[in-house]
């Protein structure tokens, strides 16, 4: 059997409230070559129902049932049974326009060297209201490198066209020890491999605000500070790391973007450890991630790193230099 253009996955756990409307989108994709891979994982609500109605009508959509083990290990399994030449992640609570395959689709047969393509996105509330998210960090005549910098670009899977070959030569799946972060450290993992870059300038995919999305949910309990750490530090060495076919024109501003993401990383860690209170692992933590600044003022130089320097960061650094002692 011929392999799909797409392998487009969908991790679901109790999303009946949406489902229907994210594989609605799904089905009326104007580009046609794709398969999409639902993982439910152990849903005890109308998810399974929803699910098996989508693949009986059309054998694009396919069922994978199992205990529950998180969305991590959900989206792993769709990676697992995926065929196609590009992988898609789409939330369950989400949904696309209808041209978001085909114009992604058009991007990566014009160019096939592009080992990522990513598109804008836009935020729907509950009461229906739509906000445009901006796709750039700041004005930068390379806007790969203005959007990667992003906060809501550069870590999410959703909006992005991966190339699976990269994904299975480098066995680069989901971390199931992270509840948060977890989408970000796949990310950066899989930048590690990209020489080549394409930033769709149109927003295709509808992000749902709801508490009940997989990225928003968070079990404080159980988690590991120092693989969230070993998570900021992956960040850190990616950033540092890009391939020189990414670009990179002004080398200043992009420092300073890389600061920014890492000390707001640096943020999330102080926030979990908070809820912790193994006195040492904070310790431990805050040294790890204290002692990478070094590496931003070998690159910046000390003038132009304290000048860029965020102030609103300055209160975690002390906090966080604080408790290292």
């Amino acid at each position: 059997m011929r392999a799909p253009f797409f392998s487009i996955v969908i991790p679901v756990y109790n999303a009946g409230k949406y489902l229907d409307d994210c594989l609605l989108s799904i089905k009326k994709q104007s580009f046609t070559s794709w398969e999409c891979i639902c993982v439910d994982d152990g849903s005890i609500d109308s998810s399974l129902d929803i699910l098996k109605k989508y693949e009986n009508a059309d054998e694009r959509f396919i069922v994978h049932c199992q205990g529950n083990g998180g969305v991590s290990s959900a989206r792993n399994a769709g990676i697992e049974r995926s065929r196609g030449i590009y992988v898609a992640f789409v939330d369950s609570d989400d949904y696309v326009d209808e041209n978001y395959l085909r114009k992604l689709a058009n991007v990566l047969i014009s160019d096939p060297e592009l080992d990522l393509v990513a598109c804008g996105h836009l935020k729907v509330w509950e009461d229906g209201r739509k906000e445009e998210i901006s796709l750039y960090a700041y004005p930068q005549k390379n806007k790969e490198m203005s959007a990667f910098c992003s906060e809501y670009l550069h870590g999410y899977p959703f909006c992005k066209i991966f190339k699976n070959e990269i994904i299975k030569k480098h066995h680069i799946y989901f971390n199931s020890r992270l509840v948060m972060l977890e989408d970000h450290d796949f990310c950066m993992r899989y930048y590690r491999f990209c020489k080549r870059v394409k930033i769709l300038d149109e927003r295709l995919y509808y992000y749902r605000q709801s508490p009940h999305s997989a990225v928003n949910k968070f079990e404080s309990a159980g988690c590991d500070l120092h693989v969230y750490c070993d998570a900021c530090e992956l960040y850190v060495d990616s950033m540092m790391n890009l391939p020189e076919s990414w670009a990179i024109g002004d080398k200043l501003q992009y420092c300073g973007a890389m600061e920014h993401l890492f000390f707001h990383r640096f943020s999330w860690v102080v926030a979990i450890w908070r809820r912790n209170n193994n006195c040492c692992a904070r310790r431990v933590i805050c040294r790890k991630i204290i002692s990478r600044i070094p590496d931003f003022i070998r690159l910046m130089g000390v003038w132009r790193f304290v000048r860029n320097f965020p102030i609103r960061h300055l209160k975690q650094v002390i906090r966080g230099m604080v408790m290292a002692i």
